[in-house]
């Protein structure tokens, strides 16, 4: 019943002007006249839902809205509310079902929550928006010079990489220094893979005009920087040019997984994670070779977590050692 809540709500305002003696109802009339099939019978589906209610939710439910009809902004109040239901409807129903089941503070506090979250996701779509095919490939040359002009220190750092293969090897460093960006700020780890701020400049500079004007625009060197990461992160997460999939894009992906495991990712705790998973998944599978080595993991690099297909929750992927035993 919490689930269209709003849905009831619509109805309700519905029902309170009906009620009102001196709303034109033939006004009313033109506007359902004028609806398309779909939204009539959306409208009506809303009704029978209203109508199923108890009498003190369906009360409750105009008073709240002759509540919100006293107030000098109501206008802006009732399109919030819209906004809200609509924003409601799109989530995933796991994820729906949990933040309705939430006390009010809670789930106010969870909606903001996710609000920036989606926000922050949008920011970084626009921001992928601003390159082109040939940004890949100047992004994908300048990072490789980055990692040429430390490689003495890096093998230094990592000496079982001496002994790859130099292709293999790039990818491996490159996979460290994207990694290096979640080690504290003043670690070594840190130190050895950040780019220098000449460096930034140079990659800015080769850029389309369309990405300067953007890093023109934005208000301090940290976000410009932040944005030069998202950028090579996006490089790296491609293939032939292939961009980082969006978040409509992924709950695509989700629907065609299997049962146990969408629902393993729609349980976890937070809607980011839940992104991020589903992002790591989708790379995983369009790019199969990027950084996955066939005989192992990469020296220097810790185990990768149980493959989501195959294995059970704590239980670890025999190496490559005892599959052959």
């Amino acid at each position: 019943m919490r689930t269209y809540r709003f849905a009831g709500l619509v109805l309700a305002v519905m029902a309170a002007l009906a009620a009102d003696s001196q709303v034109d109802l033939r006004h009313r009339a033109r506007l359902v006249e004028a609806m398309s099939a779909e939204e009539k019978r959306e409208l009506l589906e809303q009704r029978r839902r209203f109508d199923a209610l108890p009498e003190s939710e369906r009360r409750r439910l105009r008073e709240l809205y002759r509540a919100i009809e006293r107030q000098p902004n109501a206008d802006a109040l009732k399109t919030v509310l819209r906004h809200y239901h609509r924003w409601l409807l799109q989530l995933p129903p796991r994820e729906r079902a949990e933040l309705l089941s939430l006390p009010m503070r809670e789930r106010l506090a969870q909606i903001e929550k996710r609000i920036r979250e989606e926000e922050r996701q949008r920011f970084y779509e626009l921001v992928n928006r601003q390159l082109t095919l040939k940004d890949h490939e100047v992004i994908h040359a300048w990072l490789k010079q980055v990692i040429e002009a430390r490689e003495s220190r890096l093998l230094k750092a990592y000496p079982k990489l001496k002994n790859v293969e130099g292709g293999r090897r790039y990818r491996i460093l490159v996979m460290l220094m994207m990694r290096s960006r979640f080690a504290p700020s003043e670690s070594e780890t840190r130190a050895l893979f950040e780019p220098t701020e000449q460096e930034w400049r140079e990659l800015a500079g080769k850029l389309c005009p369309k990405a300067q004007e953007f890093l023109r625009k934005q208000p301090s060197d940290a976000t410009r920087r932040k944005i030069l990461w998202k950028w090579v992160h996006t490089a790296i997460g491609s293939r032939l040019h292939r961009p980082l999939p969006t978040n409509a894009k992924l709950l695509e992906f989700l629907k065609q997984l299997p049962p146990e495991q969408r629902n393993r990712i729609e349980s976890l705790p937070t809607r980011q994670q839940m992104f991020e998973e589903l992002r790591r998944l989708y790379v995983r599978r369009q790019l199969p070779a990027w950084g996955r080595p066939r005989h192992g993991p990469p020296p220097g690099l810790p185990r990768r977590p149980p493959s989501e297909a195959g294995s059970k929750p704590g239980e670890k992927r025999p190496l490559s050692s005892d599959r052959s035993r």
